[in-house]
């Protein structure tokens, strides 16, 4: 694991250089470095939840983080690989893997108030590039695979939020 190369191409990453995230797809001898910069980036992100939420300690938010990270790793790409293939996307599911390992580094910085929306953003942007390059589909096709999930999820947070709202209303 050539360090050198993960922080080369985690840079390109950020700065939206869609065609790192094909190399990273196709090269099969980075799977163990992606996975270690899911570590690194769930550490780190947790870290400053930690530190700047008032309801966790960095430690319990570094942990907490990285234990996430592979857990958001892990699902996340089985639901985009999903989707892509139901948009008629050709690719393979560790080629993806890789990609998202490199598209979620802003997220290391998630945990910083308002920066960290701002930055979420980005990180969505470059989801859609990893989908649309690792898995051959249009940009509208890729843009679809990484929404659909997030739009679900918002709405899942919505409800339980009117949920929890409507119990305590109730009960006073």
């Amino acid at each position: 694991m050539d360090t050198t190369v993960i922080i080369e191409r985690a840079t390109r990453a950020i700065k939206a250089d869609a065609t790192v995230f094909s190399e990273i797809g196709a090269d099969e001898s980075h799977t163990s470095s992606a996975a270690a910069l899911v570590g690194v980036v769930g550490f780190v992100g947790g870290l400053l939840n930690g530190i700047f939420n008032a309801n966790s300690t960095p430690v319990s938010g570094a942990f907490g983080g990285l234990v996430g990270a592979y857990i958001a790793w892990g699902i996340g790409s089985l639901v985009f690989y999903a989707l892509a293939k139901m948009f008629g996307g050709d690719g393979d599911l560790q080629g993806l893997m890789r990609g998202n390992a490199y598209a979620a580094v802003p997220s290391a910085l998630g945990g910083i108030p308002v920066l960290g929306w701002v930055i979420s953003l980005w990180g969505v942007y470059l989801f859609i590039l990893n989908v649309r390059e690792n898995m051959k589909l249009s940009t509208g096709a890729a843009a679809a695979v990484v929404l659909i999930p997030v739009v679900i999820a918002l709405a899942l947070v919505l409800l339980i939020v009117l949920v929890l709202v409507a119990a305590i209303a109730g009960s006073t």
